[in-house]
């Protein structure tokens, strides 16, 4: 099974794709939290400290890759959440890889996992004027999530923590 997850910024995704990794890891060999922020600085660093004391305890074992996720070597049979499909795209475009690398890298996870959880966001609907890279990015973010929303089984937007489904049924 796959779920998509997409909502905008700190509208409660990241918390309810971890209560169905819990959810769904109680049927699986391993629950694999895949966290795909790129660190450069030194804030950087403090969020991923941030979020790894967040997870500490949870059962999750935790693997930190920005990019080419399929070279990624899962245990079988596990639940994944991937965090998040921007980060990733973002990673690809600047690694050189774009698009196609991204929907590689989570095609390969596709079949190699149990369940996988997807995260990502909506952008671009602000109103706000972007530079064109912004803008390309944007665009291709659009399409990746339209990409994965059709092979998704689920797909929810989640406002104010509370998902709402567009596309089949949360476990």
């Amino acid at each position: 099974m796959m779920i998509l997850l997409t909502g905008g910024s700190k509208s409660g995704k990241s918390s309810l794709a971890e209560k169905l990794l819990l959810s769904l890891g109680k049927e699986a060999s391993a629950m694999v939290y895949l966290a795909t922020m790129q660190v450069t600085d030194s804030e950087d660093r403090a969020i991923v400290r941030r979020h790894r004391q967040a997870r500490s305890g949870k059962g999750f074992q935790v693997i930190e890759q920005a990019r080419s996720l399929d070279t990624l070597s899962l245990p079988a049979n596990a639940v994944l959440l991937l965090e998040d499909v921007p980060n990733l795209l973002a990673n690809e475009i600047f690694g050189g890889g774009g698009f196609a690398r991204a929907l590689e890298g989570i095609g390969h996870l596709m079949k190699n996992c149990l369940h996988l959880i997807l995260v990502t966001n909506e952008v671009g609907s602000d109103g706000f004027s972007y530079a064109e890279e912004t803008l390309q990015y944007i665009d291709e973010l659009g399409r990746l999530n339209r990409e994965l929303a059709g092979l998704a089984d689920s797909v929810a937007e989640v406002v104010l923590g509370l998902p709402r489904l567009l596309k089949g049924e949360l476990p």
